[in-house]
């Protein structure tokens, strides 16, 4: 486990912590899309060593890779329910869309 830790530190950058304690990471993305490592891996990778994907970075990441959001939302959704089941899916996309929604009506509001 220790050797599969030191892998995902190489590629993931620690940005925080949880109040449990897990480290949240972000690059997630990059290693889906540029490595092909499937979503799903990546996830129990995390979950095993005790790290959470950065859920906003790693949308905004798909984005600008220009990613369709709904194909981006499908796979974020269908990762998280196979992982760690629907109750952890609903809390992480309900924060995740509760914080989209906030920054871009804000964007709008600026008149940019």
């Amino acid at each position: 486990m220790k050797n599969t830790t030191m892998k995902l530190n190489k590629h993931l950058k620690i940005v925080g912590k949880t109040t449990d304690e897990k480290q949240v990471v972000q690059n997630g993305f990059a290693m889906v899309d540029t490595y092909g490592l499937p979503l799903e891996i990546l996830l129990g990778l995390l979950k095993d060593n005790h790290m959470v994907m950065d859920w906003v970075a790693f949308f905004e990441d798909a984005m600008v890779a220009q990613w369709p959001v709904d194909r981006t939302v499908i796979k974020i959704e269908t990762a998280l329910l196979d992982i760690y089941g629907t109750e952890y899916k609903n809390m992480v996309v309900r924060r995740m869309k509760d914080y989209l929604f906030y920054k871009y009506s804000r964007l709008e509001g600026d008149g940019s």
